[in-house]
Parts: C-alpha cells; structure tokens; sequence
C-alpha cells in the first residue's frame, strides 16, 4: 500500500500544468512560501485555499487531501455545448472498453 504525500500530489500537479510556484502563488493570491510549505507538508491550505488549489489544477478537493485516486473533470469553463461534447466522448470511449473487455 502506498503511502499518500500530499505535498507531492500537489507539486506533481503543478509541474503538470507547467506552473511555478510564483504562477501559483499569484493566482491564489498568497504569498509564494505558502505554496512551497504545501509541497513539502510543513503547512496544510486552509479549506478556502484547498479549494482554489481544486479549481487551478482541475481535481476534486477529496483528490487533493488523497480520500480518492479518481481525478474529477471540472467543466464548469466550457460552454454547454462544449460539456455535450465531452460527455459524449466519454460515453464512446466507455463503449469501446466494454467492447474490448467482452472480446
């Protein structure tokens, strides 16, 4: 069993989004040290915080704190139609596993 960090999930977040941790810091607007106190589990955000971490790197806050492995997909960016789309992709990608898996 793998033991969570949440201070590595978050700099791995980062780094996926190609982010410093001054980029970071300035759109969550608090100081950059904040940011590098997560990363190495000094310091944990506060709930408001956590929640803007969420939304920058597009995961669910239950993510973040390691009560789940499943990433969210937070489309609330898209237009309606664009959401259509997405769904709509997502339930032809199911099909095709099921597919896969009953051949």
């Amino acid at each position: 069993m793998e033991i969570y960090d949440f201070g590595l999930r978050l700099k791995k977040l980062r780094k996926s989004k190609n982010l410093t941790q001054n980029q970071v810091a300035e759109k969550l607007k608090v100081e950059r040290s904040s940011i590098s106190v997560y990363e190495r589990n000094i310091s944990a955000p506060n709930p408001d915080t956590l929640g803007k971490l969420a939304v920058l790197y597009n995961v669910s806050a239950d993510y973040l704190l390691g009560i789940s492995n499943r990433k969210s997909l937070i489309l609330d960016e898209l237009t309606e139609s664009q959401q259509e789309a997405v769904f709509r992709a997502v339930d032809e990608i199911k099909k095709e596993f099921i597919k896969a898996n009953d051949s």
